[in-house]
């Protein structure tokens, strides 16, 4: 009896402290977390032995995520993620340099 209390009660702390980052959008560890997938995912392009379809194919996503963010109104995590990914690839984030070649 005594260990389901402690079990009970150690679950019910440990889910009201945790939790996906982003059920808070507008929070620093949202943020963070937005920064550290648009890293994530920019490593992709970066990476070398990608091939130009799968660069592509990588950056559009980004844009993809980007843009899914903004919709569900997470305007301060889709900055924070596409800053984070143009710090790893800014010439492929460049969106005028992209239509000029």
């Amino acid at each position: 009896m005594t260990r389901n209390l402690i079990f009970l009660f150690a679950s019910t702390a440990l889910c009201s402290c945790g939790g996906n980052p982003m059920d808070r959008p507008h929070s620093s560890a949202a943020i963070d977390s937005a920064a550290a997938y648009g890293q994530r995912d920019a490593a992709q392009v970066a990476d070398s032995t990608a091939t130009p379809m799968q660069r592509e194919a990588a950056i559009l996503a980004i844009r993809h995520k980007e843009a899914h963010m903004r919709a569900m109104g997470y305007e301060k995590a889709a900055d924070a993620y596409i800053k984070a990914a143009k710090e790893i690839i800014p010439d492929s984030m460049d969106s005028k340099k992209q239509c000029n070649n």
